[in-house]
């Protein structure tokens, strides 16, 4: 298994709200927001906590990444509501936990993951947005969704009410498997076909990660960047 991360702050925004952690056992993104860049703090916060929780952990399991992010929802809500300057912040998350033969993936958010295989690419999670929730009340088409004008709104983050429960799903670790974890600021500019072709060719974690963050920011870059790559 190989894995890489990079972070970057787009060419827009002045600080870096997005936080990552990787190891030999799982991958965390985390897109901060609140003002103040207090986002920052509620995605480092998530990052740490499910950090902390994942190397401590005894099995890989459906409920230990679900309590991995409810310990950090309730820090950063405990936070965000004793400190005055940390009123409101919050944090998307997508989280990978793995062993042998499973990968569990938890989301909060529209940070996202993506599955590579033989036969393509396929989005793991399902945003927590309006305009996802539009889609699915058939309120919006496809084509719509693209530009609306409200598709920076989210309706679900880490740290924003006093309980929360991830979306997790359960995949099969195989040999050759790729998985990309991604802040909104990367899939806001690279579409799917885009992220797919550069895990071609026997293409390296890091250059997979280098080059995904260059092709967001060749794009505009209008938010910060956020990219794992993970190789089985």
């Amino acid at each position: 298994m190989q894995i890489a991360c990079k972070t970057d702050v787009g060419k827009r925004r002045k600080q870096n709200e997005d936080s990552c952690a990787v190891s030999k056992s799982y991958a965390i993104v985390a897109d901060g927001m609140g003002g103040h860049n207090k986002g920052e703090i509620a995605s480092r916060m998530a990052a740490e906590i499910l950090s902390d929780c994942f190397e401590n952990a005894q099995a890989c399991t459906a409920e230990q990444i679900t309590e991995a992010i409810r310990k950090a929802n309730k820090a950063i809500y405990g936070k965000s509501k004793t400190e005055p300057e940390c009123a409101g912040m919050g944090t998307t998350v997508v989280a990978a936990i793995w062993n042998d033969e499973k990968i569990f993936v938890a989301h909060v958010g529209d940070s996202r993951c993506y599955e590579i295989q033989n036969d393509g690419i396929r989005l793991v999670t399902k945003d927590h947005t309006l305009v996802q929730t539009l889609l699915d009340e058939g309120k919006i088409s496809g084509k719509e969704a693209e530009n609306y004008p409200d598709k920076h709104i989210i309706t679900r983050a880490v740290g924003t009410d006093p309980s929360e429960n991830p979306d997790v799903t359960e995949l099969t670790r195989e040999k050759g498997k790729w998985l990309i974890l991604c802040s909104d600021g990367l899939t806001n500019h690279v579409g799917e076909d885009s992220i797919l072709a550069c895990t071609e060719n026997n293409a390296k974690p890091q250059t997979v990660a280098d080059r995904l963050v260059d092709m967001a920011n060749a794009g505009g870059g209008l938010d910060n960047i956020t990219v794992v790559a993970i190789k089985f």
